[in-house]
């Protein structure tokens, strides 16, 4: 079965508020998910990479035999609050 997330700009996006935890600077907007930049000729089978927000949001089981990911909306899916403290917290833990 094939279904299709939503995915809210704001949610996509590390919260500003907390950028100095991970060593980032305050005026920069870092990504959730990201191009690792190797283009999809590359042959690797790696083409982007899903952030520990994004994964925060979505439960994910990886099938590398089959070559299949599968995502299920967690409880914090659009929840940008939680998700933020939850991430400060983590990372003012082992900063």
């Amino acid at each position: 079965m094939q279904v299709t997330y939503t995915l809210t700009p704001n949610g996509q996006i590390w919260p500003r508020a907390l950028n100095t935890y991970i060593g980032g600077s305050s005026s920069y907007v870092y990504l959730v998910v990201n191009d690792i930049g190797v283009g999809s000729n590359s042959g690797s089978g790696l083409y982007f990479v899903n952030g520990q927000a994004f994964l925060e949001r979505f439960y994910s089981v990886f099938d590398t035999t089959n070559a299949r990911v599968g995502e299920v909306r967690s409880v914090l899916q659009n929840d940008i609050i939680f998700c933020g403290l939850f991430c400060g917290l983590f990372c003012g833990l082992f900063k």
